[in-house]
């Protein structure tokens, strides 16, 4: 019985990690190799006040196989976060809404918005890919997000490009 029950758990867990990060040719993410899929029920490497910024707490650890452009939404003083996206922010509206930013956080601090950034990050960084958990009201989220920890004390990052975010 126990056989049984650790088969369908590697299923689930196989299923999970296609939903949280799609797959290419030759069993591959789109942005590199999966190296685990983590939960709620299951955690993984990250923190648990970043782990919970995914929906469920579900993600994957993708190591990236090449360099690869991702983007965020920030102020223009404050290029580096740790929050991206595969796809460049449309709007500060659309932004909040799907990536469940608020304008102010139940801490207090503020969370501004007015320019987009397009970064390469290098291959070989790990990242953290799965779907932004709600954040309640408006704040939706739903759509794909990736961790980059501290991208700002990666060797070879760089902001490419930014520009105002309306």
């Amino acid at each position: 019985m126990k056989e049984f029950g650790e088969a369908i758990a590697g299923k689930i867990e196989a299923k999970l990690a296609e939903s949280v990060v799609p797959k290419g040719a030759g069993g591959l993410s789109t942005l590199g190799r999966v190296e685990g899929t983590y939960s709620a029920i299951k955690p993984g490497r990250l923190s648990d006040n970043i782990a919970q910024t995914f929906s469920g707490g579900r993600y994957s650890v993708v190591t990236l196989e090449k360099d690869t452009v991702l983007y965020r939404a920030g102020t223009s003083d404050k290029p580096l976060g740790q929050f991206f996206s595969s796809e460049p922010p449309v709007g500060v509206i659309q932004t909040r809404i799907d990536k469940a930013v608020l304008p102010e956080w139940p801490g207090g601090a503020k969370s501004p918005l007015d320019t987009t950034f397009e970064v390469k990050i290098p291959a070989g960084t790990k990242v953290y890919v799965g779907e932004v958990g709600a954040q309640g009201g408006f704040y939706t989220g739903g759509t794909q997000q990736i961790v980059v920890q501290k991208p700002w004390l990666i060797d070879g990052v760089e902001v490419i490009n930014s520009s105002p975010l309306r």
